[in-house]
């Protein structure tokens, strides 16, 4: 059996357990519900207001919680300690992350990509958890854009590609210097309206939601995507 395959062979197994996936929801809404204990333990208290959380992201590097916050007085990522989820700093940043995305290099975490619906901003990690205020590397200007993923290079993280929705389309940019790379190209598919949710799989087949429905991308080895397999509510392309 051919990689290719492989892969497909996959992401159909995949697709084909959204049978098994309303078996277990009926199943749940079947079962007697019942409540979850009440008894909560304060571990920190934040100012009134101060916290407006849109994303988050796990640095087990520095053992912490990274939090992008719509703060009224500015934007800023915050810091929690991961064990005992105690407030460390704000740090404060461009535009709110509505998205964000630790991009390691050579396994180790590197550095954090923050995706707002109108900029795409790369800072150094360490900077974002140590310090109040940050210095981004790039920022990129691009309108009506939404979640973020990172495409490592096999063998150059210099040419690492940071994926993005844009619209209907997916875009692509350069994680070393933010230049706008071109959309990518779909053979056998065409979406409508906006797209949502878009993350890599292990094996860098993209799955993104558009229309109720989620689709997996396959790359091709002239470097554009194939649609092979869907989930979801909606089952038809």
């Amino acid at each position: 059996m051919s990689h290719h395959d492989d892969h497909s062979g996959k992401d159909h197994q995949f697709g084909s357990s959204e049978s098994l996936f309303r078996k277990f929801c009926n199943k749940m809404r079947g079962k007697k519900q019942q409540g979850f204990s009440c008894q909560f333990e304060q571990v920190d208290t934040l100012e009134k207001e101060s916290l407006v959380p849109y994303s988050m992201a796990i640095s087990y590097r520095y053992n912490c919680l990274i939090v992008g916050n719509r703060n009224f007085n500015y934007p800023s990522v915050d810091i929690f300690d991961l064990a005992s989820k105690t407030h460390i700093r704000s740090c404060r940043v461009h535009v709110t992350p509505y998205y964000m995305k630790i991009e390691k290099i050579n396994h180790e975490e590197e550095y954090l990509i923050c995706v707002h619906y109108s900029n795409i901003t790369k800072y150094k990690l360490h900077d974002i958890v140590t310090q109040d205020d940050s210095t981004w590397l790039w920022n990129k200007e691009l309108s009506y854009i939404s979640s973020v993923a990172i495409d490592y290079h096999p063998t150059d993280s210099l040419k690492n590609v940071i994926l993005t929705c844009k619209d209907s389309n997916i875009a692509q940019v350069s994680s070393l210097n933010g230049e706008e790379l071109p959309l990518i190209t779909i053979n056998n598919l065409t979406f409508s309206s906006e797209l949502y949710c878009l993350e890599l799989l292990p094996n860098r087949n993209i799955v993104l939601f558009h229309n109720e429905t989620f689709h997996i991308l396959q790359p091709q080895t002239d470097g554009t995507w194939s649609a092979v397999s869907q989930f979801g509510y909606r089952l038809a392309f």
